[in-house]
């Protein structure tokens, strides 16, 4: 969970309205008073089920195990999470440290809704260049508000068992597009309902890294105008969108619904040969696939022209709130930030992969890369990549975002794909303009 359809649910005047709630209430870091005695720390999480929910079933009483003056109640985020945030937040009834997403911090940071913890990081020792490090999350103005922990990252998988039965050759580190596409049509069988490559209409791990790789950028860098379709960028969604509806080398939503059958999508369900999708979901996928086939990570196929391979990361951190100091626990809070994003339960994350780990030595460890699926080398490459982009949070980033990925219609065929996303880009920048010049 780092960009969701709960996310595209709120409003601008929703956060505007409690920034003069959360301001009244804002303490500085220095000032934060200690509770003594034993403490009870509230915390908000959506790490309830699968490799997700079983690395935090570890988790949670691991720490208190090495913390025993430290109760946690982990209270589950479910349902409209928006609506609960600001709820709660104008309340002054938020959990003391909370799994939350960059947009959220954008729109509540200038309001005083979380707690700066670097002077007790620094007291910890706690090195952020151990980590990865997605700008812009939990970090404002040289303070640091959380600790990393959910990290995801774009990049492609292919079923090698399928591309041995039709003799193509497997994806290398020289792929481009073109490529993707040759192989695609080898792969593509309609009448065994079998398709070389399928799509999703998501932006993050499936069109948005391929106009990267062409050289566009979501916005310039003052976020006044949006660009996104600009560089080659509509010419990357417009190839993404043709594997579909012009190449017929990827299934249309009716196709694939019906291929699919009770597995999520095609590729779990063995009937599609690649999938650009983001690497935080092996765990998830190893528990679908189980032994029916053979999978592997892929290198992401480069740009025709540029020969680049641009990749997307978020991560979804742990924030410190005001509450954690109103309540005296910022420490605790703290500790518990870091004691997650730490080596026994990013370790664990390494082997359930219900997100990548955090810890950059882990990225590389035994216990991360053993298969399957095979080539788990390549998260480590993708999160490398020095271009690597990120969803561009700003404030009204919410609306923005909702309009210039809204391609449902260019997906179903209904439209120009490369005119979908230029009209969509002019349409996004009246809500940049509201806001004015942003750094």
């Amino acid at each position: 969970m780092v960009i969701t359809k709960r996310s595209l649910l709120r409003t601008a005047a929703g956060f505007t309205a409690l920034t003069p709630v959360l301001a009244a209430c804002g303490q500085t870091e220095r000032s934060t008073p200690k509770q003594k005695g034993p403490v009870t720390l509230r915390f908000a999480t959506d790490w309830l089920s699968g490799p997700r929910g079983d690395t935090m079933k570890t988790a949670i009483p691991a720490f208190q195990e090495r913390y025993p003056h430290v109760r946690v109640e982990t209270e589950a985020i479910t349902g409209d999470y928006w609506t609960a945030v600001n709820t709660q937040l104008a309340a002054d009834t938020i959990q003391e440290i909370v799994l939350f997403e960059g947009n959220f911090f954008h729109s509540f940071k200038d309001g005083g809704a979380f707690t700066p913890i670097d002077s007790i990081l620094k007291q910890h020792k706690i090195n952020m260049a151990d980590y990865s490090v997605v700008p812009g999350i939990y970090q404002d103005k040289g303070k640091q508000y959380g600790m990393p922990f959910q990290l995801v990252a774009s990049g492609w998988r292919y079923n090698v068992d399928l591309f041995q039965e039709r003799g193509v050759a497997p994806p290398n580190e020289n792929w481009t597009w073109d490529d993707v596409l040759a192989a695609a049509q080898k792969l593509t069988s309609p009448e065994r309902g079998q398709y070389g490559i399928f799509i999703q209409d998501d932006a993050q791990f499936g069109w948005a890294p391929l106009a990267y790789s062409a050289g566009a950028r979501w916005t310039n860098a003052d976020k006044t105008k949006t660009m996104i379709h600009e560089n080659g960028g509509a010419e990357a969604f417009q190839w993404f969108i043709d594997l579909i509806h012009r190449h017929h080398v990827a299934p249309t939503a009716d196709e694939a619904k019906e291929i699919r059958g009770s597995s999520p999508n095609p590729f779990v369900a063995g009937k599609a040969g690649m999938l650009p999708q983001g690497l935080q979901s092996v765990g998830a996928m190893n528990r679908q696939v189980g032994d029916r086939f053979r999978w592997a990570l892929m290198p992401t196929p480069k740009h025709p022209k540029t020969k680049k391979a641009t990749h997307h990361w978020n991560d979804q951190p742990h924030v410190i709130t005001k509450t954690a100091q109103k309540k005296g626990v910022v420490e605790e809070a703290a500790l518990l930030a870091v004691f997650l994003a730490g080596d026994l339960v990013q370790g664990r994350i390494a082997v359930e992969r219900g997100s990548i780990p955090v810890l950059k030595k882990l990225q590389t460890s035994g216990d991360y890369l053993k298969p399957p699926p095979d080539n788990m080398q390549q998260v480590a490459k993708n999160v490398s990549d020095p271009d690597i982009q990120t969803p561009n949070f700003m404030k009204g980033w919410d609306e923005w975002w909702k309009i210039i990925t809204g391609m449902g219609p260019a997906f179903e065929g209904k439209v120009n794909a490369a005119q979908a996303l230029r009209s969509a880009a002019q349409q996004a920048d009246a809500v940049l303009a509201r806001y004015g010049p942003q750094r």
